[in-house]
């Protein structure tokens, strides 16, 4: 479940005009990763079941941009503003799930900016509930 997670959450972020162009990675992939452009991971690692076809999953949204390159602060800094502006209106979200897997809601949670190894990340935790409907 969690690599359709990852998939969707993905999809949606790709079709965000503010997005374009942006290297978006989602959980495991053999796709190789650019060092020196902004990246947008999307990560799922844990997916608590607390009912048979009930499930509430924990993603990590991060965007990491290489701080080497002139204005890619800048850069960084529009790619969170957007990240904060459709996270907070995350209902357009439930269209990108596949038809068996239904997204009942979303939900900001914690935010993390940071600057470590020669890169600008800022990290959201997103919690989505889902109805699987083979259940």
């Amino acid at each position: 479940m969690n690599t359709t997670l990852e998939k969707a959450v993905a999809a949606w972020l790709a079709s965000v005009p503010a997005f374009s162009g942006v290297f978006i990675h989602a959980g495991q992939s053999e796709e190789e990763i650019p060092n020196d452009y902004p990246v947008i991971y999307v990560v799922c690692n844990v997916t608590e079941s607390p009912a048979r076809t009930l499930y509430v999953a924990a993603v990590q949204i991060i965007i990491s941009t290489p701080e080497i390159i002139v204005g890619n602060l800048s850069v960084h800094e529009s790619l969170v503003e957007a990240l904060r502006e459709v996270l907070l209106s995350a209902d357009s979200i439930e269209g990108f799930f596949p038809e068996t897997t239904r997204c009942v809601g979303a939900e900001l949670g914690k935010w993390d900016d940071a600057q470590d190894e020669g890169r600008w990340t800022t990290a959201a935790a997103l919690t989505l509930g889902i109805v699987d409907r083979r259940g």
